[in-house]
């Protein structure tokens, strides 16, 4: 076997066990409990816009400092819909805002996050 053979093949596994690393990553080791509380919190406070905006802005501060820690699709989609949700609730539109809450807490839900 000549040294070119042996080189690709280091390389070849390295390059696997690197991409292994980055993908262990993903969503199965987001902890969405922080979000998901405050998220909650802002669903149950209802027509009350200031609670509502309150908890939505601390349940889309978590979202951003996950995202500092793991960069996923996941947490991606939910910082979106906590931004919209915010917005919403600012503008008054507790009903879209709310829309928006359940969007997030069903990106927290789905299997395998």
């Amino acid at each position: 076997m000549s040294y070119k053979t042996v080189i690709a093949a280091f390389l070849a596994g390295a390059l696997t066990l690197v991409s292994g690393f980055a993908s262990a990553q993903g969503p199965l080791s987001v902890d969405f409990s922080k979000m998901e509380a405050a998220t909650k919190q802002a669903i149950a406070a209802g027509n009350d816009n200031a609670a509502q905006t309150a908890a939505a802005e601390e349940a889309l501060k978590e979202a951003k400092a996950t995202m500092k820690e793991i960069t996923s699709p996941s947490v991606q989609k939910v910082v979106s819909h906590l931004r919209a949700a915010v917005a919403s609730s600012k503008a008054g539109n507790t009903a879209e805002a709310a829309e928006h809450l359940n969007g997030a807490l069903g990106e927290m839900k789905q299997p395998g996050k």
